[in-house]
């Protein structure tokens, strides 16, 4: 099994809701594996910090296939307090 670097973390922002949540894609160790979620602005930024992630621009995408893109699946998770 290859050696995984979990320590590198990366955030694409894909929009902020007119409501103040920011909608983004996370990613862990390969940009080509992530999971997208949407937090109130302060967790986001909260999550940024604790996670030491680095901002990717939104055009990074521009370079993978058409067919990776249409081949996404989404899943939508609620966390409920």
């Amino acid at each position: 099994m290859p050696n995984v670097n979990t320590n590198k973390r990366w955030v694409r922002i894909l929009r902020k809701t007119e409501n103040d949540f920011i909608e983004f894609e996370f990613f862990v160790a390969d940009k080509d594996l992530f999971v997208e979620l949407i937090l109130p602005e302060p967790a986001f930024k909260d999550f940024c910090a604790s996670n030491r992630v680095v901002i990717v621009e939104q055009d990074t995408h521009a370079t993978a296939p058409a067919s990776a893109s249409a081949s996404k699946t989404r899943m939508a998770f609620s966390v409920v307090k």
